[in-house]
């Protein structure tokens, strides 16, 4: 259960990655990522970010490797679609599909004109040891990937991270507050691509509903205080006319540091 923890937190920090505006140059922006877990090569990440007339698409595509691949393969495919209301990210739909140890897991997500999300999952709430969520408790969230998208918005707008984002991925209803900790200069190193100037923010995750009914399967999020600990996040700006966009996040846990960092950039 360790190494699905591992691999968890990994699509959590990758989707961080998915922040990238649809509505500016380029049309498509490439981000490829590589993550480590206590000095561990783990994973291979890449996100791609499209826009469309009024709207957005994100695709997210990663995979375990290394001694953690050999170990407990684990793979996820995960596309998220929406709309620009007001100038703010909608979700219209959200897809996701991950394989673990040859175990097939996946979510459905719509979400109608009105805002009230409609959710398949398999497996579904009862077998997968959680409690249903309220329909009200779903209506005008944002899928992870959208939310992220939202904050980037703000950032390229001038008005820092700071916001709380009402999140939804299909299984857990939580809370995503961000807190803006001022410019920093990144040196250059030899795990990323990207060295300058970026903004820091602080990621902290507060559940809200849909968790695992049993406390002990979600260890590998707590701290010693029994709190998920927040992830760091830089972003900055990748490429000419792009929003700006993460180039290294990291946590801590029990099992040691996770770091991400951005490893290559495509436009289109």
């Amino acid at each position: 259960m360790t190494l699905l923890k591992t691999a968890a937190l990994a699509a959590a920090l990758l989707t961080a990655a998915g922040q990238a505006a649809a509505a500016s140059p380029p049309e498509r922006l490439t981000l490829r990522y590589a993550l480590y877990v206590g000095g561990l090569s783990a994973l291979d990440g890449a996100v791609e970010l499209t826009s469309r007339p009024g709207g957005y698409e994100v695709h997210l595509a990663a995979e375990t490797k290394g001694l953690i691949g050999w170990l407990a393969e684990w793979r996820t495919r995960s596309v998220s679609r929406g709309a620009w209301r007001g100038g703010e990210a909608a979700t219209q739909e959200h897809e996701s599909h991950n394989v673990w140890r040859g175990e097939p897991r996946s979510v459905n997500l719509r979400y109608d004109a009105a805002g009230a999300a409609s959710v398949t999952a398999a497996p579904d709430a009862a077998a997968d040891d959680r409690d249903p969520i309220p329909a009200e408790m779903l209506r005008a969230t944002l899928d992870p990937l959208s939310g992220f998208l939202a904050v980037m918005e703000a950032l390229r707008r001038g008005e820092g991270c700071g916001r709380t984002i009402a999140a939804f991925d299909g299984r857990r209803r939580f809370d995503m507050r961000f807190r803006d900790l001022g410019a920093e200069t990144l040196p250059a190193g030899g795990y990323s691509s990207f060295d300058g100037k970026a903004r820091r923010c602080a990621v902290e995750y507060v559940a809200i509903a849909g968790y695992k009914r049993n406390a002990e399967r979600n260890v590998f999020w707590r701290s010693s205080g029994g709190e998920r600990p927040p992830v760091q996040v830089w972003f900055a700006e990748v490429a000419p006319g792009a929003p700006p966009a993460p180039v290294r996040m990291e946590t801590d846990t029990p099992f040691g540091a996770v770091v991400a960092h951005l490893r290559g950039v495509e436009t289109q």
